[in-house]
């Protein structure tokens, strides 16, 4: 088991030694015992908000009554919350009313699935759901009925599958049914949540898994084919730009659109998958015109794509690379003149843009004319 964070150890010697029970549970607990360094901290106690509050003076109440506390310490952060019991659901997502509950037992046993009720006291590992049998197997099973928990929050059908596509586990059948089943009820959470988890699936080292869900039309709402995600998309970098451009390149290029990725990542998103529709063929100053268009680094996403999902059977990446350090001219801001060069030389302002263009195009072609004196004269023959 990776430690936890001494912060948190603090922070449960702090409830104990005040008279409460105190457990740090969920994904802090479950990525320790798969040996992760443990992120985000959760504790569930027996206290009340009133009593967290008074133990932890830099500490503010986050979620209303009998709910979430976040305290902050010198080594970090938690949230930690009453024991609770939730009430209904009746919109698909948040309970319509919360109460303390009246133990851990309660309280666990209206969580999502067994991997995550697991709890630690500080010094002993407490599984009161045989959550343990489940992570150790690899599997991501509802605690309960799978119908009840899914019908109470879709969002946790998205959590199954962001979970089993992190850690590579299989989601159990009835888990898996239940959550296809009530697909559906997505379209009641916000784009942002769906979005959310989807990415984190997505950057994941199975992005694959997620396949089930998508093949049910669960997002069709959203513009998303009901196709399956690419085989190797994990084998891309594990960055945004690249695992989405493949994912909407292959599944719904559309959908970037309604998906609420931030402007600049949707610019970058729909510049791989135009640059994707025009594959040169494999020309070193094709490649460079078209790095000049997109940027490298766009270039270069695309390239990685063609490569390993779209099984193009060019080396597009060596090339890209094989520019670069070559040092040879393809933007505008690799040639010898600039536009204030252009500008002394007589060069009406309005046509600086076009000239660029035109001296940028000619040493594509020719590296070697890159030098001022060259440039100059290609500039005369456009000026005559």
């Amino acid at each position: 088991m990776h430690p936890l964070p001494t912060h948190a150890i603090e922070m449960l010697n702090i409830l104990r030694n005040a008279g409460f029970e105190a457990y740090a549970v969920g994904g802090c607990v479950r990525d320790a015992l798969l040996g992760f360094e443990p992120t985000d901290v959760d504790i569930t106690t027996s206290a009340p908000s009133d009593a967290i509050l008074r133990l932890f003076p830099a500490s503010v109440q986050t979620g209303g009554k009998f709910m979430t506390v976040t305290v902050i310490n010198a080594g970090g952060k938690a949230e930690i919350t009453p024991f609770r019991s939730d009430g209904g659901y009746s919109d698909s997502r948040r309970p319509d009313k919360v109460s303390l509950a009246s133990g851990l037992y309660e309280d666990l046993s209206r969580r999502d699935f067994t991997i995550n009720t697991l709890c630690f006291d500080g010094e002993n590992i407490i599984d009161l759901l045989d959550g343990s049998s489940d992570l150790y197997a690899g599997i991501i099973r509802c605690v309960g009925e799978p119908r009840q928990r899914f019908g109470e929050d879709a969002l946790r059908i998205m959590r199954a599958f962001r979970f089993s596509a992190e850690l590579g586990f299989t989601i159990e059948q009835q888990t898996l049914d239940a959550a296809l089943s009530l697909s559906p009820n997505l379209k009641n959470i916000s784009v942002e949540r769906i979005r959310d988890e989807l990415t984190k699936a997505l950057l994941s080292r199975s992005p694959e898994r997620i396949t089930p869900l998508l093949e049910s039309n669960a997002l069709v709402f959203l513009g998303i084919a009901p196709s399956p995600v690419p085989d190797k998309l994990g084998l891309l970098s594990c960055n945004p730009t690249a695992r989405l451009s493949a994912f909407f390149y292959t599944c719904g290029r559309d959908a970037v659109e309604s998906f609420k990725v931030p402007t600049r990542l949707k610019r970058d998103i729909q510049r791989v998958c135009a640059a994707l529709d025009r594959l040169p063929e494999p020309d070193i100053i094709a490649i460079k015109r078209e790095m000049s268009r997109f940027s490298a680094e766009v270039f270069a996403i695309a390239a990685e794509i063609a490569e390993t999902i779209l099984q193009k059977p060019y080396e597009y990446v060596k090339l890209c690379r094989d520019i670069v350090l070559s040092g040879e001219p393809y933007r505008i801001s690799d040639l010898a003149v600039n536009g204030d060069d252009l500008k002394a030389a007589g060069i009406q302002e309005n046509q600086i843009g076009s000239v660029l263009s035109a001296l940028l195009d000619a040493v594509i072609e020719s590296p070697q004319l890159n030098t001022v004196k060259d440039l100059n004269i290609i500039i005369g023959r456009l000026i005559d």
